[in-house]
This record gives C-alpha cells, sequence and structure tokens, in this order.
C-alpha cells in the first residue's frame, strides 16, 4: 500500500518471507515485491535499531557482514500468534500445539470429540480465504459426518 502511494518501501526478514511454508511461495512474493517497487532483504540477523537525525537506522547482518539500512519511519511486526487465552481449551480437552493454536486434523476436527476449529486460532491459515475455507470444512463436517478432508491445492471461491 505505501509502496503504491509513492513511498519506497523495503521489507526486512529473518529467514525470507513465509519460512514455513514451501521456498517457492515465498521466492514468488517476493518477485511480486520486487515488480511493485518493494526493496526486500531476507537472510539477515538484526543488530541494533536507533533515532538518527533524518529518522531511523537499522543495522543488519548478512554472512557476517554488518549493513545499515536508513529510513524514515519504521513499522516493526513481530508476527501473529493464536488468540486462545481464556477459552478454557485445555480443561475441555482440546489439543494446543506448541506454538499456541489449537491442534486440528485433516477434517478440522481437535482432540476433542465434536469440537471443531478453524482460522487464526489454529495457528495455520492466517489469511481470510484460507481461514474462511477452513471454516467452511469444519461447519459441513461438524453437520454431514467428517466426509470432507481438507485439499491443501484447493481454492476457496469468492463472490465477484
Amino acid at each position: 500500500m505505501f509502496a503504491r502511494a509513492g513511498v519506497h518501501v523495503t521489507l526486512v526478514c529473518r529467514p525470507r518471507l513465509f519460512p514455513e511454508a514451501e521456498p517457492e511461495i515465498g521466492a514468488a512474493l517476493t518477485g511480486y515485491f520486487e515488480v511493485e517497487g518493494v526493496t526486500v532483504v531476507s537472510g539477515i540477523v538484526y543488530r541494533a535499531i536507533r533515532k538518527t537525525e533524518g529518522g531511523v537506522a537499522l543495522t543488519v547482518s548478512r554472512d557476517g557482514q554488518d549493513t545499515t539500512i536508513d529510513a524514515d519511519q519504521v513499522l516493526i511486526s513481530t508476527g501473529r500468534t493464536p488468540n486462545i487465552e481464556g477459552l478454557g481449551l485445555a480443561e475441555h480437552g482440546v489439543g494446543i500445539s506448541p506454538k499456541g493454536g489449537i491442534v486440528v486434523d485433516d477434517r478440522m476436527r481437535t482432540t476433542k470429540t465434536g469440537v471443531y476449529a478453524a482460522g487464526d486460532v489454529t495457528g495455520r491459515d492466517q489469511f481470510v480465504y484460507m481461514a474462511a475455507y477452513g471454516a467452511k470444512l469444519a461447519a459441513e463436517n461438524a453437520l454431514n459426518g467428517d466426509s470432507l478432508p481438507r485439499d491443501r491445492c484447493s481454492t476457496v471461491s469468492t463472490p465477484p
């Protein structure tokens, strides 16, 4: 959004874009960003950030070589975690993954019989269309005998 408004944007990430997905997905998105005028710097280690007269200086290291990226502003995003606090999941036998998401199988069933989960609370599918696909599967399986397995290659059709 900022790049399309004429702002020079540099996206900096430690390993790569979408580190938990297949590398090709991150590479494709990197290519798209670059076509849009966004510089992507990945495979780095953050060293320091400091305020300067002109804005902010971010020092990063790649392959043992320190580099400073100067910017007017910095937007920091540290990732997302499932928001499951206060739901009493553990007390009701709903399994939680080491990353804090509700554990589901390929039919969106949790470890508690009759309980389904989809979207951000699972720690995956944090894109609205994939979350909607998971929610649709969860609802259909809850009502129709768990007959629909998740297909990683499925697409979700959206109304125009």
